[in-house]
């Protein structure tokens, strides 16, 4: 798939979203309704798409807290073919999703979106349902450091 078509997918996620969404150095980025940051970054290949929202960031966590969240990934059921990845060098959790461009249609690419959302919020709630109290998503400190 070329870069042209792949523009114009995220181009029109953005008219649908009603939200300016322009691809600038082969990422996109959004925020949600929450006010959590989503990024749409394009491979170098083309081939395919990472979106992947930060879940926790800026929270000393332990690593047993991180053991969880990354036990998560085995639960399809949950993750919905979504993965928690983790970024050493800051320390954030990311909720991730890869899309093969091949056949990738606005309409595709929106229902994953719109899917990856709910599956944040589904994610959210079993960690704090589960006792993982400390394990706060990233809008709820961000709240907390506003006071």
């Amino acid at each position: 798939m070329n870069g042209e078509h792949v523009e114009s997918l995220i181009k029109e996620i953005g008219r649908r979203m009603k939200i300016s969404l322009p691809l600038e150095s082969g990422s996109a980025a959004f925020e949600d309704k929450e006010g959590d940051l989503w990024l749409i970054e394009v491979s170098p290949a083309e081939d395919s798409l990472l979106i992947h929202c930060t879940i926790i960031q800026g929270v000393s966590l332990s690593p047993e807290h991180y053991r969880t969240a990354l036990a998560l990934n085995f639960r399809c059921d949950l993750l919905r073919c979504c993965y928690f990845s983790l970024n050493e060098l800051n320390g954030s959790l990311r909720l991730c999703l890869q899309v093969e461009t091949e056949h990738l249609s606005a309409d595709i690419l929106e229902n994953k979106i719109v899917n990856m959302m709910e599956v944040k919020e589904q994610v959210i709630s079993h960690l704090l349902k589960n006792g993982e109290q400390s394990m706060k998503p990233q809008s709820q400190f961000n709240a907390l450091m506003k006071v």
